[in-house]
């Protein structure tokens, strides 16, 4: 009786690997068949962002010749302007947020308590 529920067994394994190994090998089938055509350029291009909160940001699209200003947010994506693509790369804009005072008075506070030890 003790074989019967062995061969039980290693006849599950094995159908278990059967399938496993027949989900990966479609898999790497799928990808195989998909692939781009070499050369071709996806339609949009991320051209550059800006987080404007903690989970929402701005991000500037590339589509042919028009740049698209969007909005991104969990769940949602708005178009918020559209304007004809620049000639010149957009330079990085200064921060908006100033220095931090406290930032500065703690690096001082450290400075001087190492220099008093």
């Amino acid at each position: 009786m003790n074989s019967v529920v062995l061969h039980g067994a290693l006849t599950q394994v094995l159908a278990l690997l059967a399938v496993v190994a027949a989900v990966f090998a479609l898999g790497w089938a799928a990808r195989r068949v998909s692939r781009r055509v070499p050369g071709a350029r996806a339609p949009v291009k991320v051209v550059g962002g800006a987080a404007v909160g903690t989970r929402e940001r701005v991000v500037v699209l590339e589509l042919g010749t028009t740049w698209l200003v969007v909005g991104v947010a969990p769940g949602r994506v708005s178009a918020l302007h559209t304007m004809p693509k620049l000639d010149t790369p957009v330079a990085d804009a200064p921060s908006a947020v100033p220095d931090n005072p406290f930032s500065a008075w703690l690096s001082k506070t450290i400075a001087r308590r190492s220099t008093d030890e």
